[in-house]
C-alpha cells in the first residue's frame, strides 16, 4: 500500500488471470476495485511506523480496495500488528487474511537494507529481539 509515500512506484504485475499484485495507491487502482479479481498487497506501513493510517483504518482501506491478502510490514515493530482484533465484524465479514510482517532495517556493506519477515507471532519477534539485544552488547 505505501500509503504513507507519495514517490512509491506504480507498479501492478498480473499474476494469473484472477490474481493481481499492486500498490493501493496506484491511479488505476480504481479499475479493479469492482471487479471479482482477488488482490494482495503484502508490504504495507501503519501510523506506528512511517505510514499515515492506524492499523484498523488500514484494514479497512483494503478491505474496501477488494484486497484479500495484506501483510502489515511497519519498520522495525509489530505494535500495529499487535493492536488488531481478528474477531472485528469488518475483518471476519470480510474474509481478509492479514499477515504478520515487518520490514526490518540492517547494516550492509554499503549501508543499510531492509528485510521481509512475514508470518511470525509475536512470541517469536520478542525472542528474535532478545537475541539482538544481546548480540549487541
Amino acid at each position: 500500500m505505501e500509503i504513507c509515500s507519495n514517490k512509491t512506484n506504480y507498479n501492478m504485475k498480473k499474476i494469473n488471470s484472477s490474481l493481481i499484485v499492486e500498490k493501493l495507491n496506484n491511479p488505476t487502482f480504481s479499475n479493479l476495485t469492482n471487479s471479482s479479481t482477488k488482490i494482495i498487497d503484502m508490504h504495507t506501513h501503519t501510523n506506528y511506523s512511517d505510514g499515515v493510517l492506524s492499523p484498523q483504518e488500514l484494514i479497512a482501506l483494503a478491505i474496501a480496495k477488494n484486497i484479500g491478502t495484506i501483510a502489515i510490514t511497519d519498520h522495525n515493530t509489530i505494535e500495529g500488528i499487535k493492536t488488531i482484533n481478528r474477531s472485528n465484524k469488518l475483518i471476519k465479514d470480510s474474509s481478509i487474511k492479514i499477515i504478520n510482517g515487518i520490514e526490518i532495517s540492517a547494516k550492509a556493506n554499503k549501508g543499510k537494507m531492509h528485510i521481509l519477515g512475514y508470518g511470525f507471532d509475536s512470541v517469536s519477534y520478542t525472542h528474535l529481539r532478545a537475541h539482538e539485544t544481546k548480540a549487541n552488547l
